[in-house]
């Protein structure tokens, strides 16, 4: 999923807005996962624990933040670390892993662009 968004965009806003779209759009049965993992990792063996987060941090998190990397050294993004950044931008998608109550749908296409907006502008004026 990660790759497919990363190729729809140019810039590294464009696939990071690309990413956050395919996963906030998924159903919510499907975004719980991410939730119902990290709230039950605790519950694996070690083993299976320090697996299940090297795969975890390779194939998401350290995709993630390769892009933002990019967008830095390309001068697109303000330099920061990358790692913080990608971290504060799952910390906003987290609600979103969880349905609200009668809430089936998920978020919308505007309030996912929204979130890509104050995370990438913030909410200066």
């Amino acid at each position: 999923m990660i790759a497919d968004a990363s190729a729809e965009g140019c810039t590294s806003r464009e696939q990071i807005d690309a990413i956050v779209h395919r996963i906030l759009l998924q159903p919510v049965e499907q975004r719980a996962i991410l939730r119902l993992t990290s709230q039950e990792l605790s519950n694996v063996s070690a083993e299976t624990r320090a697996r299940f987060l090297e795969l975890y941090h390779e194939r998401f998190i350290g995709r993630i933040t390769a892009i933002l990397q990019h967008g830095m050294d390309t001068h697109e993004l303000r330099r920061l670390d990358p790692g913080q950044a990608t971290w504060m931008l799952l910390c906003m998608m987290y609600p979103y892993f969880q349905a609200s109550p009668g809430d089936r749908l998920g978020p919308t296409n505007a309030q996912i662009d929204l979130l890509v907006s104050i995370f990438f502008d913030g909410l200066a004026v």
